[in-house]
């Protein structure tokens, strides 16, 4: 049974998403939700209004897709519209996440671990753990 009832993506990710994602066979029917708004989107600048409903539809349960997450201002400007839509964002899935090291001590330091373990999905960048403090 699936967990979602439609996957959708921020407009301003990569071109060609659909058919990307359509090329995967999933089981879950994939809908474009969302359209660029008035506001103003960008980087670490999320707004309310950036992303708008592309069409009505009942409430669905929703499973986000990003193509890189870096301040979170897109992926959370398209869950704010998604909500205010009536839909219910489940899940979010994200193919990179870009990390400056040079943005704090913290974020260097992890930047300095991530890239000297070799890589597994156990142990990969993407974990839940903080790093001096920095989450």
């Amino acid at each position: 049974m699936a967990t979602h009832d439609v996957y959708t993506w921020d407009p301003a990710t990569l071109a060609g998403t659909h058919s990307i994602l359509a090329g995967l066979g999933l089981q879950v029917p994939i809908r474009v939700l969302l359209r660029r708004g008035e506001g103003d989107l960008g980087f670490n600048r999320p707004a309310r209004d950036g992303l708008v409903i592309a069409e009505k539809s009942s409430p669905l349960s929703v499973y986000l897709i990003d193509d890189v997450y870096t301040t979170g201002a897109r992926i959370n400007s398209a869950a704010v519209a998604l909500t205010a839509g009536g839909h219910e964002v489940c899940g979010a899935f994200v193919m990179a996440r870009r990390v400056n090291p040079d943005y704090a001590p913290a974020a260097g330091e992890f930047w300095r671990q991530q890239t000297t373990q070799a890589f597994t999905w156990s142990a990969s960048p993407v974990v839940n753990r903080p790093v001096g403090g920095w989450r």
